[in-house]
């Protein structure tokens, strides 16, 4: 929270992670996973960016 604060200079309200899960992939007979993934999804308090000046 704080980082994206300081480098986008912008006031955060809250910062909630998603987590996916690997998937499974096969080349021929041969398995295996994709790389479990993490989104970060930031709520800006209202007024941060100014839109449309």
């Amino acid at each position: 929270k704080m980082a994206v604060e300081e480098i986008f200079n912008v006031k955060v309200a809250s910062v909630n992670i998603m987590n996916y899960k690997p998937k499974k992939k096969r080349m021929g007979r041969y398995q295996g996973y994709t790389n479990k993934r993490r989104k970060a999804i930031v709520t800006l308090k209202e007024g941060s960016i100014d839109l449309f000046n």
